[in-house]
């Protein structure tokens, strides 16, 4: 969105991107081996991964693109998390005699140990400035949600319940851990403050929910889960709400992974007959706002698509907002609220387009506290006027729409 004063005239013009093509599904590995179980890269160029290629399970590296694949270690060892800032892997093993937390460099180099105790310790996730981990743990009696400084110390005990609570992964921005717990006897998904709290349930029902994984926004929740009858990537809104399939393959879908980037979601399947590592291409759509050319880091859009639940995307500090895992070939409506923005006359002009084309007969509505809304709709060249404003107030405008079909054909 661009804003430029002209005699007291605010134009706006709004640039969304469409979703790249999307949906497209590669293979990344293909040795008659298990690989399983991968984790990004920060910067999205590799990815770490378990194999027993060798005989048992491993850890192993290879690029995005599934190129330049090699062992890193050569114990028994496996659920693989890279640290925030890409300079250590950190993985489950049970080369000390007993299954507990270690850390590696992704070329092999400098292993040590994180904890040490006679207790189990694994499937674990890095905390947001890559400080602490956060890991399951049996150490207290029962298994439940724990966390300890990266370089080791006293562990604290997140979770307390007679259930299983595993699998914990932290959200990006470091308030929140998701986790699968068995407290209303399925195996559900549940979030926790990341200092320890009273854990809110995420999914419900008879069927097993594991592995969260959360969108680079947080907005969303990936996870593996088979209520389907077989296991597939299902995604859940992090706020609550409905669940919905992102694969829907007759083989067995889980350990989904979100890229950094939001643009790509690594997963394990044997849907050719054995576990590789798979990238699935997610439908999205991004777009920036600006003011003065100045990024607007305060605005909201909307996005609403049939059979998904409407969700908000805020624009982050260069004002660039992103929403992920849309339903290929499904129309979706984008409504752009906000920021505020102070009258400087009397008049507002507002223009939108859309990959350069304007958005015409489309709703805009401006408010102002106070006063009645008004509603225009946007003429051929994507443009509306608004008058009799009260100079000096503050003003929002809402653009309503557009309709717009993701890659594949519209079924509806």
């Amino acid at each position: 969105m661009l804003f430029k004063s002209m005699t007291g005239l605010v134009l706006v013009s709004v640039a969304l991107a469409l979703p790249a093509a999307a949906g497209n599904l590669r293979q990344a590995t293909t040795d008659p081996a298990r690989d399983w179980d991968p984790t990004w890269s920060p910067d999205g160029s590799r990815l770490a991964f378990t194999s027993d290629r060798s005989g048992r399970s491993q850890l192993w590296v290879m690029s995005s693109t599934g190129d330049n694949q090699a062992r890193i270690t050569n114990e028994t060892d496996y659920h693989p998390a890279w640290s925030p800032d890409g300079r250590l892997i950190a993985f489950t093993s049970e080369r000390s005699g007993n299954q507990d937390l270690w850390s590696i460099r992704p070329d092999g180099r400098r292993v040590r140990q994180i904890t040490v105790s006679r207790f189990r310790d694994e499937s674990f996730g890095w905390s947001h400035g890559g400080e602490r981990v956060t890991f399951d743990s049996n150490r207290g009696g029962s298994w439940d949600i724990w966390t300890i400084p990266t370089e080791g110390g006293t562990a604290t005990r997140l979770t307390d319940h007679a259930a299983l609570d595993a699998g914990p992964n932290g959200s990006r921005d470091g308030s929140r851990i998701a986790f699968t717990s068995s407290r209303e006897e399925a195996m559900d998904l549940w979030v926790v403050p990341s200092n320890g709290g009273t854990p809110t349930r995420l999914t419900s029902g008879p069927e097993t929910d594991v592995g969260p994984d959360w969108s680079p926004d947080d907005a969303l929740i990936t996870f593996g889960s088979d209520r389907n009858g077989n296991w597939d990537i299902w995604i859940v809104p992090a706020a609550g709400g409905r669940p919905w399939p992102l694969t829907t393959d007759a083989a067995d879908d889980i350990h989904a992974a979100w890229s950094p980037d939001g643009s790509r979601i690594a997963f394990t399947s044997n849907r050719e007959g054995n576990d590789d590592v798979w990238i699935l291409d997610v439908v999205g759509v991004t777009g920036c706002l600006a003011l003065s050319d100045d990024p607007l880091a305060a605005g909201r859009v909307r996005l609403s698509q049939p059979g998904r639940q409407r969700r908000w995307a805020d624009t982050d500090m260069g004002g660039c907002f992103s929403h992920y895992a849309l339903r290929e070939g499904k129309k979706f409506k984008l409504k752009i609220g906000g920021p505020e923005i102070t009258v400087g006359g009397a008049e507002v002009g507002a223009c939108f387009s859309l990959n350069d084309e304007p958005l015409a007969a489309r709703k805009v509505i401006l408010r102002q506290p106070g006063y009645r809304a008004q509603r225009r709709r946007s003429g051929d060249d994507g443009c509306v006027l608004f008058e009799d404003l009260a100079v000096g107030a503050t003003f929002k405008l809402n653009l309503k729409g557009p309709r717009v079909v993701t890659s594949g054909e519209a079924d509806d």
